[in-house]
């Protein structure tokens, strides 16, 4: 590994890395990313503790809502399913359905 300072090729690497890590940059910039981690340990150590706190954080459970908030929710969706709301049937509305035909 050839000696590196940290640059401005770093602050670009770090304006993409969500994007890199989520594998959405294309193939061309995911070579680049990937020559600039070989010629810069400071990222490269970097995105490798990243990855390791997004799978850490990926075992997580969900937190669940608060109770307030949960049964809240719940007697919104109630009273949408029982006030025989347009939609509430789960099917969606027809936006022409109240239009004369032609």
């Amino acid at each position: 590994m050839s000696e590196h300072r940290h640059d401005e090729n770093c602050r670009e690497l770090a304006a993409r890395l969500s994007e890199y890590l989520d594998g959405e940059l294309a193939e061309d910039l995911v070579r680049d990313v990937d020559e600039h981690f070989h010629a810069c340990q400071r990222c490269e150590e970097f995105v490798e503790s990243l990855e390791r706190v997004r799978r850490l954080g990926a075992l997580l459970p969900a937190p669940a809502p608060a109770p307030e908030r949960r049964k809240a929710l719940v007697e919104a969706l109630r009273s949408k399913i029982t006030s025989g709301a347009p939609g509430s049937d789960g099917v969606p509305d027809d936006p022409g359905a109240s239009e004369e035909p032609p």
